[in-house]
């Protein structure tokens, strides 16, 4: 099990673990020649033996680990990123054992196949798909950019799509080898190149006359912004992907009394430097020690220290409920859920769900915080606090600051976000907009 501060463990009389507590939830523990079960309240299973994880029953059914592959049954398997800590594809079959279905980073989709062996996957309304020839290879497709074509960038070690129509303003674009979620590289039709962090975040643009720039700006200044107990300087995301972890404390501290309560669970520096971090809703504390915040502080965010020290505490979290691995940041792609679920009280109401633009959420409610996310290429426009055009990320949590008329103003973590001044940077995106945009929403209520 993958599991150790803040567990509560029961032995027996003679020392064995027959049940407990984790990051899950409450389990028994029942031990036969094959392997060792872990049985949840809620009903699922989790089988592990000498090798580590080798099956289970979630609320999808039975399944065997095979590698990085659940597999229910015959007819299907999903696929486990443990970099990422998420299903990053499932695939579904018939009876013949003929891939027809599936979902993956775009989205879902149905198979189609042709007389000559090659395939399409086809994505719902918005027309994109995926082609492939007889060998299963992605040759070609239409995503939010247009039509594009696959080849294999060896010097990059890479994806590389080359879109056929420039009107957009995409020329090429480059994905990560393994799954193709992640954009590693962009090249606009003016030979502008922009390289893009896991969370989809751009982070540098070399322009053609030589000139960079970093999230728009340079590092903060971290000397200004000492640890002291209370998170009361800008801060934005750097290095790590957790947009969804910054974005989930930005959305706490926008509404009355959200800063007041983060400030309560980061103590001041005591003698020796060390900073304890609660994290009421696992009833966990951390205390981090300055060596520890001095080893983390280059691989995340920039700006107010105490951030940092969420960031850390969330971390070490991560490390405890998630897996144990030699990777030394755990928090680089999350939900904002999970951030809540720790950072709040242990009674509150916390929820994850798709998008439903049928539904009017209160974003204006001074007691409920919300975040917002995308996993396809959705291409969407928005406005910058400066007034100027710019594009909704993919792959990237905002946090929800309020609805106005025909806006939804967002904040983000990429951004300056100064807890002061909660309006200093927001940016702003029609209603419809973010209907197209949008598939997840998270929010936690506020005591």
């Amino acid at each position: 099990m993958n599991y150790s501060t803040g567990d509560s463990i029961i032995y027996d009389a003679e020392g064995q673990i027959i049940a407990g507590k984790n990051g899950k939830g409450q389990y028994t523990v029942e031990k036969n020649e094959e392997y060792t079960s872990y049985a949840y309240a809620d009903g699922t299973k989790e089988y592990y033996n000498n090798n580590g994880h080798i099956g289970g029953i979630d609320e999808e059914g039975e399944y065997k680990v095979l590698g990085n592959s659940y597999e229910y049954n015959e007819h299907k398997h999903k696929y486990f990123d443990e970099n990422k800590y998420s299903f990053v594809k499932e695939e579904c079959f018939n009876e013949q054992g003929v891939h027809t279905s599936g979902r993956d980073e775009v989205g879902e989709y149905n198979v189609e196949r042709n007389e000559d062996g090659s395939y399409s996957y086809i994505y719902g309304e918005f027309g994109y798909t995926k082609n492939f020839d007889s060998q299963g290879n992605h040759i070609s497709g239409i995503d939010d950019m247009g039509e594009y074509t696959v080849s294999a960038d060896v010097e990059k070690d890479n994806i590389k799509y080359t879109y056929t129509d420039n009107s957009n303003g995409l020329k090429e674009k480059y994905l990560d080898k393994n799954y193709a979620t992640t954009s590693i590289e962009q090249i606009d039709n003016t030979s502008n190149t922009k390289t893009i962090n896991e969370a989809g975040s751009y982070t540098k643009t070399s322009y053609v006359d030589g000139s960079k720039s970093i999230n728009g700006s340079s590092k903060l200044n971290t000397e200004n912004y000492r640890s002291n107990g209370k998170v009361d300087n800008v801060y934005r995301q750097d290095n790590t992907g957790d947009c969804w972890l910054l974005s989930g404390i930005t959305s706490i501290m926008m509404k009355p009394g959200g800063k007041d309560y983060i400030d309560s669970l980061v103590s001041e520096p005591d003698s020796n430097g060390d900073v304890k971090v609660s994290l009421p809703g696992q009833d966990i504390e951390y205390v981090i020690s300055k060596n520890e915040f001095d080893a983390y502080v280059s691989k995340i965010s920039t700006g107010d220290d105490d951030i940092k020290y969420f960031e850390i505490a969330m971390n070490k979290y991560a490390y405890d409920i998630r897996y144990h691995s030699a990777q030394v940041i755990k928090i680089d792609g999350g939900r904002a859920d999970m951030l809540y679920a720790a950072v709040m009280p242990k009674d509150s109401k916390i929820a994850y769900e798709g998008f439903n633009s049928e539904k009017e959420y209160d974003f204006n409610n001074p007691k409920i915080s919300y975040t917002v996310s995308n996993l396809t290429n959705a291409s969407v426009k928005a406005l910058s606090p400066d007034g100027n055009e710019y594009n909704l990320l993919s792959y990237h949590v905002y946090a929800v600051y309020k609805s106005e008329g025909d806006y939804v103003y967002l904040q983000d973590p990429n951004m300056d976000f100064d807890p002061n001044n909660p309006e200093a940077n927001l940016i702003k995106v029609k209603n419809e907009d973010l209907n197209h945009w949008c598939q997840r929403i998270y929010s936690t209520h506020l005591s």
